[in-house]
């Protein structure tokens, strides 16, 4: 992934995108069309992100998060 996105050129910026899961529990309960079309609908060029409150696997009433 590290080398791909650093050779990453104008030739292929427009229609590639990077799709990074960091965890083996996540689910995708709708097709990658629908995700692509998600994504165009928020008129965007940059980054999204999502993230949890919590960061496994620390306890859940650990103060580190």
């Amino acid at each position: 992934m590290h080398d791909y996105l650093l050779n990453i050129t104008d030739a292929n910026a427009d229609t590639d995108m990077v799709l990074m899961v960091d965890a083996i529990d996540v689910w995708f309960q709708l097709s990658p069309r629908v995700l692509l079309e998600r994504f165009d609908e928020l008129n965007t060029t940059g980054v999204v992100v999502g993230a949890e409150r919590i960061c496994n696997p620390n306890k859940l009433d650990s103060v580190s998060l």
